[in-house]
């Protein structure tokens, strides 16, 4: 099994774990993710929930995780963001059947800022008044990233939000 794969199938076992609270709603349900891979290793069990309830599924893609470590030292930031893309993309058709929508925000990965998440995820929830917004973060996470997507998705979406845990 290919390594992108293996960390597909491993998150989708274990978010089946991460509790978000508010899961019985139905309608839509927008997924913030403030790096590829975090809606997979976060919101998987609720996004496949969602999926079987029959929700509308709504991926945003804060960044495109240039910054990530992870990637080997020979590979360009151009050549990560195309992989890590790549990985979201497959990642979200599997986990919603290919049913669901991505809107990436373009946003500079590592250092964003609360004004500029803000001011590129208001005109995206404005579209879905009515859905749930679960963050794929949480306010305290060690990531600074994911404090500021958690916090604004919270600021935003008030009792729509929801963070993963």
């Amino acid at each position: 099994m290919a390594p992108s794969r293996r960390r597909f199938v491993l998150g989708v076992a274990l978010a089946g774990l991460v509790p978000v609270a508010g899961c019985g709603h139905a309608g839509t349900l927008v997924v913030v993710s403030p790096h590829p891979d975090d809606e997979t290793l976060r919101l998987s069990g609720y996004v496949l929930h969602a999926r079987d309830r029959g929700d509308h599924l709504v991926l945003v893609a804060v960044t495109r995780g240039a910054a990530s470590g992870a990637a080997p030292a020979s590979w360009s930031a151009e050549r990560l963001e195309a992989v890590r893309s790549a990985e979201l993309e497959d990642a979200w058709a599997a986990l919603t059947g290919e049913r669901g929508t991505i809107t990436h925000l373009e946003l500079p990965d590592g250092g964003l800022t609360e004004s500029a998440v803000a001011e590129a995820l208001s005109p995206v929830l404005e579209e879905h008044p009515d859905a749930v917004v679960a963050a794929a973060c949480a306010t305290d996470d060690d990531h600074p990233d994911h404090r500021v997507v958690a916090r604004v998705v919270r600021r935003l979406a008030g009792d729509r939000s929801r963070t993963a845990l």
